[in-house]
């Protein structure tokens, strides 16, 4: 029995699923979702990670509706730079992983659509 087609696009952030956005072919989870799925921006990891700072730290900031999903990840990678960079970290480990991350996570799709959580404009002060 065939899929049904979605209904209307859609974004995906996969903030703690780990090589979700590894693209390795025509029929994989990400192109899968970004062409039959109607999914206009994907974010996630195409490495294994066992820490999530961009992940997490891009849910957080697209959830609060101040920022377009490409705005939050964009923001949490320069948040991860700016703690590398100034040495705020706590220990080894998670500079390790703040490492790992940097260079473990992607965005797919058109980065000029602004995609941003339904009623987020009502929140936002003016």
């Amino acid at each position: 029995m065939p899929l049904a087609a979605p209904a209307r696009e859609k974004v995906w952030l996969a903030a703690g699923n780990c090589l979700i956005a590894n693209h390795v072919a025509a029929d994989d989870m990400v192109m899968t979702a970004l062409s039959f799925g109607k999914v206009n921006q994907f974010v996630g990891y195409f490495k294994p990670t066992w820490f999530g700072f961009v992940g997490w730290t891009t849910w957080r900031l697209f959830a609060d509706g101040e920022r377009s999903l490409v705005e939050s990840y964009f923001e949490a990678n320069e948040r991860l730079l700016r703690k590398l960079a100034t040495g705020d970290w706590a220990d080894a480990r998670e500079k390790a992983g703040l490492e790992w991350d940097r260079d473990a996570t992607i965005f797919y799709g058109d980065p000029r659509v602004n995609v941003r959580l339904p009623g987020a404009a009502a929140r936002r002060p003016k």
